[in-house]
């Protein structure tokens, strides 16, 4: 998309005005400046995290990549801070809000917590859904049954929180991430 545009401006015959060529010439090279950017942060946030003993662990959990797993690292700094996986999914708000009075009821996921590291885990959890069809591990089989019974939505956010509750006891214990 982006080589598009370039060769749109280039095209002499385009009947695009003079002054918008210039304009859409300056928001494309922004485009490619900010595309620039992301890159280098991205690979700066990837070796800061790298040096972290959890760092090539967590990156064999499926749905965490590079950006995820340094996000993780950033916000679970230490393990000491919650007493299982569970409270580390509640503190994402990766949990239903429970309502209560005469009877418990429960409610979809609150909208406060880590915004930015529940984004990347719901999206890093679409793509894991995406593929779970064409695989036949434990993970898999068990996201398979879930969506024939459930809204992907609840799926998606069932699969963030035990990812979340994953990470959370591959940090504690070291261990490597078994399927």
């Amino acid at each position: 998309m982006r080589l598009g545009i370039a060769y749109i401006l280039e095209d002499a015959e385009n009947q695009l005005s003079v002054p918008l060529c210039r304009l859409l010439c300056r928001q494309h090279a922004r485009l490619l400046q900010l595309d620039t950017d992301i890159e280098e942060i991205t690979s700066e946030m990837t070796t800061l995290a790298s040096h972290h003993r959890s760092f090539n662990t967590l990156l064999t959990i499926p749905g965490v990549g590079p950006i995820v797993a340094s996000m993780i690292l950033t916000a679970l700094n230490d393990t000491q801070e919650f007493k299982n996986g569970r409270q580390f999914a509640t503190c994402l708000r990766l949990t239903p809000v429970q309502f209560s009075s005469s009877m418990n009821r429960l409610g979809g996921i609150s909208k406060r917590g880590n915004e930015g590291l529940r984004g990347l885990l719901i999206h890093g959890v679409r793509a894991v859904l995406n593929w779970c069809t064409k695989k036949d591990d434990a993970l898999s089989l068990w996201l398979q049954g879930l969506k024939k019974r459930r809204h992907s939505c609840k799926v998606t956010v069932a699969l963030a929180n035990k990812l979340a509750r994953v990470v959370w006891a591959i940090i504690a214990s070291g261990q490597l991430f078994d399927p």
